[in-house]
């Protein structure tokens, strides 16, 4: 049954003042109307389908079904009252209306029902290193439904033929040397065409290699439960604010590599129960392993990522839980910062990890940073507010190795922006109010003394300071 849409409209009742109220007609219990109409495609009639009737916000629907014309009756509806008419049939678009029923029998007049247009899936795939892969089939297969097949281009892209809706469907890829890879994508919720992003194709066991000149550095983890048992065929999507979403699949240990740019933040979801990647702009309905950034040096291995199934209250649900490697390193400096449920945790080039607790009444965090000399890292955090439904970014947190944690509220408006200044010595940051004032507010403070260096109230204008203008980044 297709649930993918609910079109609601008002539909007035016809008055027949040629039944009288009170008339009883067969099948009619007295001191009730009858509520009828005709459903139909575009071409032929809907036959022998359920149509329900239940009064708005409660009680149980009743139900009726199409006859071999479209033609639909419930022949006792109690009068005076107003019902939500639901018409879900196989194939076509879901709809719900209101239906005003007076004193009289009401004929609703014909429902004419559209398929819906089907949809087309896209991706790009690539490997573990970031390279395209060309001339690679990829595969698409739905319950009932013949497979289809396309192949990459030169870049790694792929399209594949409009296919039906309100299906859902498995895009296996396989490559020589390469984990063959399935990803299930439930068309049921979707009525725009499906771009999946760049699909990271899994290695079959852990490899090495030298850094990436490019500033390509791969992430790699084991996803594993609460007790340390790998979480193997986990789909997670790797999504940044200014990059295309990328998705990959756990192998059967759990273990996934990412390429990531660096001095990047990356959200990472678990969008395994869910079955279909979503832009981030709806990645609200996901569930959010943790957030991520790396410097240039290194490749980083996370060690295990446990996914806390158990923890009901909202923000990330991972955490790193076990000794993290790092690659080629030939200095001590911050390689990466991650922030899941418990907390930050600082990767430093040697594989050392500071682990540090979430803060007071936080639930979630954003704009993770490494200073550019990779002695600093900071992160906005994410807390509940009284007069806003989302959370609002109201403390910026900085760690310097040695030192307390550092923590800025400035003049108590939100936090929407900040940057490293001189290194990883100062920070900008802008302020505002949810909704936005007239003058925005900067503010310029030194990290180790927390000391206010300057401000500005104005746009940021070729006039605003140059630690100003860095916010624009």
């Amino acid at each position: 049954m297709s649930k993918r849409r609910q079109n609601v409209a008002a539909v007035v009742a016809v008055v027949f003042f040629g039944v009288a109220f009170g008339q009883v007609k067969p099948g009619q219990a007295a001191g009730t109307v009858r509520v009828s109409g005709r459903v139909v495609g575009p071409t032929v009639p809907i036959r022998h389908e359920e149509i329900s009737l239940k009064l708005t916000g409660k009680g149980e629907a009743t139900t009726t079904q199409t006859d071999e014309d479209g033609y639909f009756s419930f022949p006792s509806v109690r009068p005076d009252r107003h019902y939500d008419l639901a018409i879900d049939v196989t194939g076509y678009d879901s709809q719900v209306m209101g239906v005003q029923v007076g004193r009289h029998d009401t004929d609703l007049g014909t429902f004419v029902l559209t398929p819906p247009r089907p949809v087309s899936i896209s991706g790009r795939l690539v490997d573990f290193t970031a390279t395209p892969m060309p001339n690679q089939t990829v595969t698409l297969s739905g319950n009932g439904q013949n497979s289809i097949a396309a192949q990459t281009g030169q870049n790694g892209n792929f399209s594949l033929p409009p296919v039906p809706p309100d299906q859902r469907y498995s895009l296996r890829i396989e490559a020589a040397g390469l984990n063959p890879t399935a990803i299930d994508i439930d068309a049921e919720k979707l009525d725009v065409d499906v771009g999946v992003g760049n699909i990271v194709i899994q290695p079959t066991s852990p490899v090495n290699r030298p850094p990436d000149p490019l500033h390509i550095r791969r992430i790699s983890a084991r996803v594993t439960d609460t007790n340390g048992v790998p979480e193997a065929g986990r789909t997670l999507e790797f999504g940044s604010p200014d990059s295309r979403l990328s998705i990959l699949k756990t192998n059967r240990n759990g273990y996934f590599i990412f390429p990531a740019v660096t001095y990047k933040e990356y959200r990472i979801f678990d969008i395994t129960e869910h079955g279909v990647p979503v832009p981030l702009g709806l990645s609200n309905v996901l569930k959010e392993v943790g957030r991520i950034e790396i410097s240039q040096g290194p490749d980083v291995d996370l060690g295990n990522i446990a996914l806390l199934r158990s923890s009901s209250k909202s923000g990330p649900i991972g955490d790193i839980v076990c000794p993290v490697t790092t690659l080629n390193t030939k200095t001590v400096l911050i390689a990466a910062i991650f922030v899941g449920a418990g907390g930050a945790s600082i990767v430093y080039d040697d594989g050392q990890v500071v682990h540090l607790p979430k803060e007071k009444a936080q639930v979630g965090c954003s704009a993770l940073r490494i200073s550019e000399d990779r002695t600093a890292v900071g992160w906005l955090v994410d807390s509940d507010f009284c007069c806003t439904s989302y959370p609002l970014q109201l403390m910026l947190v900085v760690y310097r190795p040695g030192e307390p944690l550092h923590r800025f509220t400035g003049d108590g408006r939100a936090v929407f922006g900040w940057q490293f200044v001189r290194g990883g010595t100062q920070v900008a940051t802008y302020q505002d109010y949810p909704h936005g004032t007239p003058v925005p507010h900067y503010e310029l403070r030194d990290i180790a003394t927390e000391r206010f260096l300057g401000k500005w109230d104005s746009d940021l204008t070729p006039k605003a300071p140059s630690w100003a203008q860095r916010l624009k980044q």
